[in-house]
């Protein structure tokens, strides 16, 4: 996990948890999370798949203001995978907007997302 300094050395202003959840997707390019994953992996706790969701949409749809604020021809590079999560991807272009299919992680138990 990186170090609570390297947030405040970043030209987004993001905050330590939008930090780290830019670093979880961005340390697995192109590999698809559910919002479940992302909140066991983040937070360390399991999603009974209700309103916790909502905190990881809330979180990214902050990072990607914050991103576009300082530049808004920066890409999105993290993607939404529709009805699963999100995935990060560094060959973005800001001009591709459709979410293709990515590898999926999925773990039994798990509800779907």
């Amino acid at each position: 996990m990186p170090s609570k300094e390297l947030c405040y050395l970043n030209p987004y202003k993001l905050t330590a948890m939008e930090f780290k959840i830019l670093h979880f997707l961005a340390s697995h390019p192109g590999e698809s999370w559910s919002r479940q994953q992302i909140i066991e992996k983040i937070w360390g706790w399991k999603s009974n798949c209700t309103s916790e969701e909502r905190v990881v949409e809330v979180h990214i749809g902050q990072i990607r203001k914050k991103m576009a604020k300082v530049d808004a021809t920066v890409p999105n590079f993290i993607q939404t995978v529709r009805d699963y999560g999100y995935r990060f991807d560094p060959n973005m272009r800001s001009e591709d907007r459709a979410v293709e299919t990515a590898s999926i992680h999925t773990k039994p138990g798990w509800c779907a997302g």
